[in-house]
């Protein structure tokens, strides 16, 4: 369906629409509702709407002086082209209310004052100006629900109510017009009744019955007595619809025959029972659509359930994206260590030349005079440095030994390049072996994800209620929402996801909406975050947490090299937890940086997919299991901190102590376990700890604890600053000096301050 054929399908709803409304009647003379649905109408197709509603009014109707409600049309349809452009107010609730009754009631008021009217026929003024601007409100939403394209199976109560004041109206327009004294317009609303009563059950059939009621009893046509019957047949058609057509269209019948006995002349009564049985047979005939099946259905089990699908199927889809992603992540970490290292053994040669040729006075005579001869040097020397692992000066050659006055600079130089280069190749050796390595285990992994689903059908549920008091706050400010998710995951905490149109494009006061949404919802939330696509905007908020935590991290690389077998991370998970990871990769070097780096960062990616600890440790075990003969060792260190209750957890596999502070104690906690990569079966206990504002952890990698715990545990009672990164550079330097074993290893600190 095409733009151009959208725009004459709502041009034509909105004529016809218009047309009706200007020809429903009541108290017997008057017809303000083609006022409510200029005030009501979509905007673009507002001046289809004017053009029926002015034509409705011109035609022969017993309407009293219908020049006013000619002049009210184009006074609504001016306020609305003058206040359109103010966003918040033209997508208040009160909006369309407004626009109907201040029209009606001054034209009114004029219109009777110039007459010199009874204060009875001014009282009917007033009267038609309330009727009509309440049902613009209904007619306002009616409205938005076609022009936003709102799935059918979300309407709540009062989209059912709309719905139905919107079809009375049109009903209400074809009440005069009669067949032997039998109303189309009243066949229609028994129909619409009955419907409405076999799909939403006593909900629906209620709301529609009384909607359809409460308009009748304000027409021109003597059945009052049959509006009221109307709303019990209804109620007692959506009791009896488990029977099926026939039993919701026979309680209909009986309830709407025995309600209007008493209170209805014979004619009336008898009349009204033929409609209703015309109505009811119609309904009984006519197969109800699928599509219609889901019209009335109450919109909290339609959010929850299709809430839950849609966060389920987002975050499996999101978990399954980070199991393929994990050899990428391997690539990466290649590439960042090109930056650092010698591509191949030819670039070793360059470098040292760059660094020690470049500034000899002898450079035009070695590399462009001689450049092939000094050429031949160099590749003389890759056999040696294959078998050997450095050069002697001896190794360039006797004639390059005498006319280089550089040699032993150019010696040292190509040795710490081909160390590098070691480095580097040893490194993607290792990534290869591990990416091949985690290919293998994507069935272990598809397994979690059936774990995952059930972990949120059973921990995640859905706040309709409030999900319609945030709808209601984000109109006051001008945002229509398409939908609204309010989501309490497993800690019980609410996540507010509004899906709005792009078209909306109005400044928000976010400070003033966090306000209002955490007073309508009754939690605190942190002001929004919004992100844009083509044609959505999402809002999301999440609740404030009571703490906030502040990082530090130093470390010291073995042998002051490039490459570092500890890797470390921090990030939120999005449930206000805040978690800390240290990788150490056996040994040192390249080795150690592709085990420590793969170990925390699919650890890290596991984590944030939503899987749990245990069972991200046992993803990651399994693929530094699968290698290609050499070991594949790492240890995993894990600190969680619960922001809202400040409730830390420590998971171990092989990592040394976490140290908790206060400014009572320090608290040293030690878990004995095996690094990941060793065993078919991993272990990954586990201990709380309660944090409060003030205290801190320290994680450290092994390096720090090479001499023992006990230097660490004093330095810590004697510490009393507020700085984590200063902590963490000081720990380090402290560490450095209090290793004399002679030894040297990469040393990593990472300390997490709650405030």
């Amino acid at each position: 369906m095409g733009p151009a054929f959208e725009m004459v399908l709502l041009w034509a709803a909105s004529f016809a629409a218009g047309m009706l409304a200007s020809r429903a009647i009541v108290f017997g003379k008057y017809a303000p509702f083609g006022v409510a649905l200029v005030a009501a109408a979509p905007k673009r197709g507002l001046p289809a709407a004017v053009i029926g509603c002015l034509i409705g009014y011109v035609l022969p109707s017993p309407v009293y002086v219908p020049i006013r409600y000619i002049s009210a049309v184009l006074a609504a349809a001016c306020l609305r082209w003058a206040l359109g452009d103010l966003k918040r107010l033209s997508a208040s609730a009160a909006f369309a209310p407004l626009i109907t009754f201040l029209p009606l009631v001054f034209t009114g008021m004029t219109a009777g004052l110039i007459a010199n009217a009874f204060m009875s026929t001014l009282s009917m003024y007033a009267a038609e100006s309330l009727l009509s601007a309440g049902v613009s409100y209904f007619l306002q939403r009616a409205s938005s629900l076609f022009t936003n394209r709102r799935g059918i199976s979300t309407l709540g109560t009062r989209d059912i109510a709309s719905v139905a004041v919107f079809l009375s109206v049109a009903a209400l327009a074809l009440n005069s017009v009669t067949i032997l004294e039998i109303s189309p317009g009243r066949i229609f609303i028994v129909w619409m009744v009955l419907l409405a009563a076999r799909l939403g059950g006593v909900a629906g059939g209620a709301v529609a019955g009384i909607a359809a009621g409460m308009l009748l009893g304000f027409s021109d046509t003597g059945i009052s007595p049959l509006s009221g019957a109307y709303g019990l047949g209804g109620l007692m058609a959506g009791a009896f619809s488990p029977l099926g057509k026939v039993g919701a269209a026979c309680a209909f019948f009986l309830s709407c025959t025995v309600g209007s006995l008493r209170v209805g002349s014979l004619n009336s009564v008898l009349y009204g029972m033929i409609e209703s049985a015309i109505g009811g047979a119609i309904f009984i005939v006519v197969p109800i659509s699928r599509r219609l099946e889901t019209l009335f259905v109450p919109r909290r089990d339609g959010l929850a359930a299709a809430g839950l699908r849609r966060s389920a199927v987002m975050k499996l889809d999101y978990a399954a994206d980070a199991l393929r992603s994990v050899h990428e992540t391997v690539d990466e970490i290649a590439q960042k260590m090109e930056a650092v290292c010698a591509p191949d053994v030819h670039e070793v040669y360059r470098r040292a030349c760059a660094e020690v040729c470049a500034g000899c006075g002898l450079h035009t005579y070695c590399w462009e005079k001689n450049k092939s001869r000094t050429d031949d040097v160099f590749a003389g020397l890759t056999p040696v440095l294959r078998e050997k692992g450095k050069v002697e000066n001896s190794d360039f050659g006797d004639y390059f030994v005498e006319h280089c006055g550089r040699t032993g600079e150019l010696r040292e130089a190509v040795n710490a390049r081909y160390g590098e280069f070691l480095s580097r190749e040893t490194a993607q050796l290792r990534a290869t072996e591990v990416k091949n390595a985690v290919e293998e285990q994507f069935a272990t992994a598809s397994a979690l994800l059936a774990d995952l689903a059930q972990e949120l059908s059973l921990h995640e549920q859905f706040d309709t209620e409030a999900a319609e008091r945030v709808d209601e706050v984000l109109r006051s400010y001008g945002v229509v929402p398409v939908q609204v998710c309010c989501r309490i995951d497993r800690f019980g905490r609410m996540t507010v996801e509004a899906e709005t149109s792009r078209a909306y494009k109005v400044r928000l006061n976010r400070a003033a909406l966090t306000q209002d949404l955490s007073r309508a919802c009754g939690r605190n939330f942190a002001q929004p975050s919004v992100s844009a696509s083509q044609n959505r905007c999402l809002f999301q908020l999440s609740e404030r947490p009571l703490y906030h935590v502040e990082c530090g991290s130093a470390r010291h690389i073995c042998g002051h090299g490039n490459l570092c077998g500890d890797c470390t991370d921090g990030f939120y998970d999005g449930c206000g937890r805040y978690i800390a990871v240290i990788s150490d990769g056996m040994g040192t070097g390249g080795r150690a940086a592709v085990d420590g780096a793969m170990a925390a960062g699919m650890m890290k990616t596991l984590l944030q997919a939503g899987i749990g600890f245990a069972c991200a440790a046992k993803v990651v075990n399994a693929a530094l299991m699968a290698k290609s003969g050499d070991e594949s060792l790492a240890t995993l260190d894990v600190l969680c901190i619960d922001l809202f209750t400040g409730e830390a957890q420590v998971y171990k596999a092989g990592a040394p102590a976490t140290f908790f502070c206060s400014d009572k104690e320090v608290v040293v906690t030690q878990l004995p376990s095996l690094p990941v990569g060793i065993l078919h079966e991993v272990e990954f206990p586990g201990v709380s700890q309660l944090m409060q504002a003030g205290d801190f952890a320290v994680m450290v990698s092994d390096g720090v604890t090479a001499s023992g715990t006990g230097w660490l545990t004093d330095f810590l009672e004697g510490w009393h600053g507020h700085d984590a990164a200063k902590l963490a550079d000081e720990i380090v330097e402290r560490a450095e000096r209090e290793r004399r074993d002679g030894h040297d290893d990469d040393i990593t600190v990472y300390t997490v301050f709650l405030k």
